[in-house]
């Protein structure tokens, strides 16, 4: 009976923390800034002749027109907790190698309200790669001051045509499965006929 009860102290442990962990629930989509562009790059990030989009393995942001240092993006949809943010809000890129991913590397950042919001990327898939497109999915961690760092799955479009790129993510925290519940809940109630039959 000690084994069944530590195995429910457990799983109530993992409810509580589920509970009580403020994580994000949201999904949050950024656009290109007026002016701002990407290159094809190498692993080492350097750009030049010979490297296309059809067989780069990295990117290059660049800088819009904006004054502001960091406007190679800016927010064009949020939802959830992501909704106080403005539409075109600037949002800094960063440079990265896509092939192979460096678990951990942070996508993108910016500061509104008082709050910082990015995104890591964990896991990356080239979905396409051709001469004009590249288009990019991953599964990350998501996080904004006063939440849980969050997993969530992204999407990333880097389209030739005016160097164009576009990025979409969602986040959400996974919730204990019902079955864990119901385990939980029949072990609770062996453990109480037992009991019963021993005062028996």
């Amino acid at each position: 009976m000690k084994i069944a009860s530590g195995l429910i102290g457990t799983l109530l442990l993992i409810a509580a923390n589920n509970v009580f962990a403020v994580s994000i629930v949201g999904d949050i989509a950024l656009g290109t800034a007026i002016g701002a562009s990407w290159t094809p790059a190498d692993n080492t990030l350097a750009t030049g002749g010979g490297i296309t989009t059809a067989n780069a393995d990295g990117v290059v942001f660049n800088d819009g027109a904006d004054a502001s240092p960091i406007d190679e993006g800016l927010v064009t949809g949020a939802y959830g907790d992501y909704s106080g943010v403005a539409l075109g809000t600037f949002v800094d890129f960063n440079d990265f190698v896509f092939d192979p991913l460096s678990a951990g590397t942070q996508l993108w950042t910016f500061d509104f309200g008082g709050n910082t919001y990015s995104f890591s990327m964990s896991t990356i898939t080239i979905v396409s790669q051709t001469s004009n497109t590249v288009s990019l999915e991953g599964s990350g961690m998501a996080s904004i001051s006063g939440f849980d760092d969050t997993d969530g799955d992204f999407a990333l479009t880097l389209n030739q045509s005016g160097q164009a790129f576009s990025f979409s993510s969602s986040a959400s925290v996974v919730p204990v499965p019902p079955a864990v519940w119901l385990f939980g809940s029949g072990l609770l109630g062996l453990i109480k006929i037992a009991r019963r039959r021993k005062v028996a």
